[in-house]
């Protein structure tokens, strides 16, 4: 059986056109909403990671080097028992606008969920990454602030051949390893503290017992 299909005049053509660039135009909308956070002003964790796979790619063809900092806004928790909800949102976002006044135009902040922030720091070795960790502590706790921050950094320097997702994961196996040594050094000075209070306790009694 033969069947016949009717031409198709300009005016579908445009409309089919019109379609067409409709469902494009739409489609990158969702890619682009998809990568955005829900209210802070920068990427989601998706987004830092196709950034992140941007980032090894070029520097691998440019043989820079390039590294990547995990930040912890540590008291989110006690803001959000304190003052409620709303105040840790803005504790975050206060964090997020220090971090992006401190870093350059070329590196790339995002969030990587919860409290946790990462930053990709661009032609930046392990030397000048430590360097910013400690001016961003410092720009995050100062003390001027309405909401007082406390922040803790991980470090890992972007090598050849390894995924975005280990970088991510390393940086923050440096920071929580930072953090039990700070913890632990601190629990040992409270711990000879405590020592030394009981001695000079058992020295005035001592002294009592001989008046």
């Amino acid at each position: 059986m033969i069947t016949w299909e009717m031409p198709v005049t300009m005016n579908e053509l445009d409309h089919l056109r019109g379609q067409l660039n409709f469902a494009q135009e739409e489609i990158k909308y969702l890619e682009e909403r998809s990568e955005e956070h829900s209210f802070l002003p920068i990427t989601n964790q998706r987004g830092l990671t196709r950034e992140l796979k941007r980032v090894i790619s070029h520097s691998e063809q440019t043989k820079t080097v390039n590294s990547f900092l995990c930040i912890y806004i540590k008291n989110i928790c006690d803001i959000r028992c304190q003052y409620g909800r709303r105040a840790a949102r803005a504790a975050l976002i206060r964090a997020v606008e220090i971090i992006s006044e401190n870093i350059l135009e070329s590196d790339i902040i995002g969030s990587l969920g919860g409290a946790d922030i990462g930053v990709i720091l661009t032609v930046a070795g392990k030397e000048e990454a430590e360097k910013k960790s400690k001016q961003l502590i410092k720009a995050l706790e100062n003390k001027n602030e309405r909401l007082q921050l406390q922040a803790a950094t991980g470090i890992y320097v972007l090598r050849e051949g390894e995924s975005a997702s280990r970088f991510i994961d390393d940086a923050d196996i440096d920071l929580s390893t930072i953090e039990r040594e700070r913890l632990g050094k601190f629990r040992k000075r409270a711990g000879k503290s405590r020592r030394s209070v009981r001695g000079r306790r058992k020295e005035d009694a001592s002294e009592d017992d001989i008046d």
